[in-house]
């Protein structure tokens, strides 16, 4: 499994409808949800020094990709 971004406004990684992954209407609604909640949260990012949301969004996929590794075992 490929770990999705945690920055906001990222697009999603594509998935396969055979990949176990939403098609047809629930990935229209997820992609609502989304977008919705990007909306909404995106303004908590806007005046954030950039260096500072580079440095926590590699620690936050670093984070994850351990997570998933750890499951994987």
């Amino acid at each position: 499994m490929t770990p999705r971004p945690v920055r906001p406004g990222t697009p999603p990684v594509p998935r396969r409808e055979t990949d176990g992954g939403l098609f047809g209407d629930g990935r229209d609604l997820a992609a609502t949800v989304r977008a919705h909640l990007a909306e909404l949260t995106g303004p908590l990012w806007t005046d954030l020094p950039p260096d500072d949301v580079a440095a926590t969004e590699r620690t936050l996929n670093t984070l994850i990709t351990r997570a998933h590794a750890r499951l994987a075992d």
